[in-house]
């Protein structure tokens, strides 16, 4: 027990920062696992749409251009190129899937997410 004449002088509340709690920092990779999730959902979210008859038929296409594009072997830019043919899959597979999602109406896209979340799509690139 600290004797009250070595005690630190009370400092006034007006006079102290506000000490905020500092989060905990996230482990490396997180955001991309985050982004990769997210990515998988939709795809399931856009596999949905597509296998539902209310979709105009513009929007059918473009929701089959997507699933098409995920699944099949063949890439605008082939992988083997180093830096491109990776950043082709990360960009125009988001784009594709984005761009669907905004076509379709809000209402299909809830029914469409409740079946994905209930049972996701595993699509494979061979």
């Amino acid at each position: 027990m600290k004797h009250p004449a070595h005690a630190e002088p009370a400092v006034p509340a007006a006079l102290t920062p506000a000490l905020k709690p500092v989060p905990p920092r996230p482990q490396r990779g997180m955001w991309l696992r985050r982004a990769k999730r997210r990515l998988r959902f939709r795809v399931s979210i856009v596999y949905y749409l597509a296998k539902s008859g209310q979709l105009p038929r513009s929007t059918k296409v473009l929701a089959a251009l997507t699933i098409g594009y995920l699944v099949s072997p063949i890439d605008l830019i082939p992988d083997f190129i180093p830096v491109l043919g990776q950043l082709d899959d990360l960009l125009i597979v988001p784009l594709l899937v984005g761009l669907t999602l905004r076509s379709v109406p809000r209402p299909l896209v809830r029914e469409a997410a409740k079946k994905a979340a209930r049972t996701p799509v595993q699509l494979y690139k061979k």
